[in-house]
């Protein structure tokens, strides 16, 4: 290796080098934990109990994580018209719930 700061352990070009040299370090976790428990966000944990509740309200075609009023995590809920949104709660065991109306959603 060069040496050189940002070369990232790349051999230069022609040279085949020692791959063993150039092994990654680090071990890197992709995707989202299937435990909310696990990633820390009430939010999560109290979406996965409420998410097939929420799902089956006429109206409502969507449900995720997003922020808050006050930047803190949020139950968003995706819902058709206004009116459906005013039939939801502000909270959720303590976690706000945001409403987004997306109108109707139809599938290509």
């Amino acid at each position: 290796m060069s040496g050189v700061p940002g070369d990232f352990g790349v051999p230069p070009a022609g040279q085949a080098g020692d791959a063993a040299a150039y092994e990654e370090e680090a071990e890197i976790q992709y995707g989202v934990p299937q435990d909310a428990s696990a990633s820390g966000s009430r939010a999560e944990a109290v979406l996965l109990s409420s998410e097939e509740k929420l799902m089956s309200i006429d109206g409502v075609t969507g449900v995720g994580i997003g922020d808050g009023d006050l930047g803190e995590d949020a139950i968003v809920v995706y819902v058709r018209d206004a009116a459906v949104g005013q039939r939801l709660p502000s909270t959720l065991e303590g976690v706000p719930v945001q409403v987004v109306v997306t109108g109707e959603i139809t599938p290509y």
